[in-house]
């Protein structure tokens, strides 16, 4: 799997639904230029999702709870262990902020700034590192002003708070061993953007093709039968070796399709199951391409080198849950 070899000029069924886009607002306009960080021949990614919202009183950091919310004291142990981590970069996956997303049709107010610096720029001064964000469906969800407002919230906060990076809500992120192509799985892509998309990762020559985005490739568990992610590969003509996602409120990792699929949804919400993987259990799965799940508290480190990946996912106190590594 990767890179396709050029970019594709006619679509399957399957993908027109995701290039029509009628009925979904202004497209974007274009792909910005390349985020680049100059990260060597490595990189540490750290990947969160669903982080945007705070218990508000004192519990265990693993409960058995449904709908559970992360105590303030677990959030905070969370943000000092990703510190900890010295990342390069952390990809916020989305539903930054619960229920719903700001909206701005005149802009950033006052009201929504210090709704944001709670929920997305003290998380980036916690963690100490650059803070790459993707939009989930709760983040545009409630706008009552449209799609575009509610993106513009996000725009215009990264622009003005150094450290957090949203310039669209498609673009690519350059490192020395990956090229991460973050995407909006909540609407539809033009084909001329998908094309773009498709080009401009082609044109990259680091050794790992990265898709970042809030929905999933595919899940158990949580968030079943919502996995956009092959039908936004097939759109753009581009299959990666790695998809990173929130969206599924657990932490999960599997093998679908050649495509490693990395699930880090676990910063702020917990499902409980009895299911495989229920909090506390991290015993193995009797089902097809699933590597480890666990409901728990905690996110994924991803290192990546040219030759070789290596995927962690560590709790609250940065205690290893699981650990593997992948040759490229």
């Amino acid at each position: 799997m990767g890179k396709v070899s050029s970019v594709r000029t006619t679509v399957t069924a399957t993908a027109l639904a995701l290039l029509a886009g009628a009925g979904c607002g202004t497209a974007q306009p274009e792909l910005p230029e390349p985020l680049v960080f100059d990260t060597g021949p490595t990189a540490r990614f750290v990947t969160i999702g669903d982080s945007g919202i705070v218990g508000t009183t004192v519990g265990d950091c693993d409960p058995a709870t449904v709908e559970s919310l992360i105590p303030p004291a677990c959030r905070d142990a969370l943000w000092a262990s990703i510190r900890d981590e010295q990342p390069d970069i952390v990809f916020a996956l989305g539903d930054l902020v619960y229920d719903f997303g700001p909206t701005c049709p005149d802009g950033l107010d006052d009201e929504t700034r210090l709704r944001l610096d709670e929920l997305v720029g003290d998380l980036q001064v916690a963690v100490d590192a650059p803070l790459v964000l993707a939009i989930g469906n709760h983040d545009v969800g409630g706008s009552t002003t449209g799609r575009e407002a509610a993106e513009r919230c996000y725009r215009d906060y990264a622009a003005e708070r150094p450290g957090v990076f949203f310039p669209e809500r498609n673009f690519i992120v350059r490192t020395g061993p990956a090229t991460v192509a973050v995407l909006d799985t909540n609407r539809t892509l033009g084909s001329a953007l998908a094309a773009e998309i498709a080009a401009a990762v082609d044109a990259e020559e680091a050794p790992w093709t990265f898709f970042a985005a809030h929905h999933v490739w595919k899940t158990y568990d949580d968030k079943v039968g919502e996995d956009h992610g092959p039908r936004w590969a097939e759109a753009i003509g581009v299959v990666p070796e790695v998809w990173l996602n929130g969206h599924a409120h657990l932490l999960q990792q599997g093998t679908y399709d050649g495509v490693l699929a990395v699930t880090s949804g676990a910063s702020a919400k917990l499902r409980a199951t009895t299911a495989c993987g229920g909090t506390g259990d991290a015993a193995p799965c009797d089902r097809e391409g699933l590597e480890f799940t666990i409901q728990r508290y905690g996110y994924a480190v991803v290192d990546v080198r040219a030759a070789a990946l290596s995927v962690v996912f560590r709790d609250v106190t940065g205690a290893t849950l699981s650990s593997t590594d992948r040759d490229r």
